[in-house]
């Protein structure tokens, strides 16, 4: 058993972090085990106090195990005992993770939402910025004016972001970047980055609450072609969703692919908003979007699964589900006709540019 193993290996400071992302992700995958849960217990017992840093991976795991209330507990001992960065960063969580559980957060976003008058029932874009990827904006931006939307919403993850976007007449912003930590390079704390796949489940679920449909894309998922005209030539679904085969790879090797986050439309029916509130309960203890979109829908059961050249359609805890082909969506910068979702990979933009055939 991974979680015996990785256990008995010895105390988590002396193992690698690749080892106790392994730990984190088996006693996610085993939650409902009972030895695991024992076995969680001793590691606490053993090993919680040691190292700030890694208490505060201990109180993630304690999320991940089905405790939230655990793991903020935790993380609140650690900003309480700790003097040094790592207690700014349990203290940011503790406080953050306190108004998600009690349902502050949620009450926020609303009464964000409800300022920015984005029109009753109307369509959003919604795209996640941060001043680290102001570059990778404009031509998302650029190509998404062309072919996605006129306007988009923009998560703005800190104050540049806010800046930015603020000026842009193509833009309104959700300012969430009190939510945040960055370092010197102006890179996410990998802590905070729970936070965001959190905060942006509790975001799609606010904006489908109030009617609206979301088009939701990641900055490197970059639109070559008309959008809508792609749409138009799907099945009714209440979810469209990129296909991959990708993490989680316990899923993607049963089922034979996952769905990727960095490509999704949310149409606002009853459907939808069922599975988009276990969702975002998923996304907490799972502290992934991806990951707990993919283990939702393992835990489901996929149902009436129909596979066409142009689309796949299934059924699966209550909602229809389209996936678009690879073709038309990619995980490639080099090819797909309609939108290309890629990993930047140190080009600079003119180099994306000539790889995307757009000048």
């Amino acid at each position: 058993m991974a979680v015996a193993s990785l256990v008995y290996a010895g105390p988590l400071p002396s193992l690698a972090a690749f080892d106790r992302g392994r730990l984190s992700y088996a006693l996610l995958l085993s939650r409902k085990s009972r030895t695991s849960q024992t076995l969680f217990e001793r590691l606490l017992k053993r090993d919680f106090g040691k190292d700030a840093a890694i208490d505060i991976e201990i109180a993630e795991m304690a999320m991940r195990l089905g405790n939230p209330s655990l793991g903020k507990d935790l993380l609140q001992k650690v900003a309480q005992r700790d003097q040094g960065h790592a207690s700014v960063v349990a203290e940011t969580m503790h406080r953050y993770l306190t108004q998600i559980l009690d349902g502050t957060v949620s009450n926020i976003l609303h009464r964000q939402i409800e300022a920015l008058a984005l029109g009753s029932g109307s369509r959003v874009t919604i795209i996640t910025l941060s001043g680290h990827y102001l570059e990778m904006f404009e031509l998302w931006k650029e190509q998404a004016l062309k072919y996605v939307d006129q306007r988009f919403l923009v998560i703005a993850l800190d104050s540049k972001a806010v800046e930015i976007a603020s000026r842009l007449e193509c833009c309104r912003v959700l300012d969430i970047s009190s939510y945040f930590l960055f370092d010197a390079n102006g890179k996410i704390n990998p802590h905070s980055r729970h936070l965001l796949w959190v905060l942006r489940s509790l975001i799609l679920k606010t904006l489908l609450e109030r009617g609206h449909t979301v088009y939701s894309m990641d900055i490197d998922a970059v639109a070559v072609a008309n959008l809508d005209a792609m749409l138009a030539t799907l099945p009714q679904a209440d979810i469209i969703a990129q296909e991959d085969f990708s993490i989680p790879m316990d899923v993607a090797r049963k089922q034979g692919f996952i769905l990727c986050c960095g490509f999704m439309v949310f149409h606002p029916t009853t459907a939808t908003l069922v599975f988009m509130k276990r969702f975002a309960d998923q996304v907490i203890l799972e502290l992934d979007d991806q990951l707990a979109l993919n283990h939702q829908i393992a835990e489901a059961g996929i149902r009436d699964m129909e596979t066409q050249p142009t689309h796949r359609r299934f059924s699966v805890d209550g909602a229809v589900i389209v996936c678009p082909d690879k073709q038309r969506v990619s995980r490639d910068v080099s090819y797909g006709t309609v939108v290309r979702h890629f990993q930047q990979r140190n080009e600079s933009i003119a180099e994306l540019r000539q790889k995307l055939g757009i000048g």
